[in-house]
């Protein structure tokens, strides 16, 4: 199994031109700024459509949206 890792992507996922190929893929946090719903979103679809059969996502300090009154909605949107 070949596992790709990324973190700390603050909102920049568009600079990414392209992953390598792997079987999982892993986002170990800070996809955002601070959690805002707007960018997390399209960090989600960004994730989504990598080619990778299988993606877990963990928030980390930055993924605010995670922790408070939003988690709900975010997990539903992942």
């Amino acid at each position: 199994m070949r596992i790709v890792a990324i973190s700390d992507v603050h909102e920049q996922e568009n600079l990414i031109d392209k992953l390598p190929t792997g079987d999982l893929l892993v986002s170990a946090g800070d996809e955002t700024f601070n959690g805002g719903m707007g960018p997390f979103k399209v960090f989600v679809d960004w994730f989504a459509s990598q080619s990778h059969k299988h993606k877990i996502l963990v928030g980390g300090n930055h993924s605010l949206n995670l922790a408070n009154y939003n988690r709900e909605a975010s997990i539903n949107m992942v």
